[in-house]
């Protein structure tokens, strides 16, 4: 199973790709060859880890979120007061 990123390595990801999209940008400005460089991609396990990590904040309280394995990304558990 796939390993969560933790809040305090979320923000830290974060700010490694501020960083790279920074130094991605002026590296186009000095270098006009520059422009074939691809834009750096945001890695899925920081898109998931968010999603997952603040799953209560984005759904409601009672929500939570899992890796979906084969499933799906991300596999929201739903709260049990839905079904009753």
């Amino acid at each position: 199973m796939r390993k969560l990123l933790t809040p305090q390595e979320i923000l830290e990801l974060d700010q490694a790709l501020v960083e790279v999209f920074a130094l991605h940008r002026e590296l186009k400005s000095r270098i006009l060859t520059a422009h074939h460089i691809k834009f750096p991609q945001i890695p899925a396990i920081l898109a998931e880890s968010f999603v997952i990590v603040t799953a209560n904040k984005l759904f409601g309280a009672d929500w939570k979120a899992i890796f979906g394995g084969s499933v799906s990304d991300i596999q929201p558990i739903f709260p049990q007061a839905l079904f009753q």
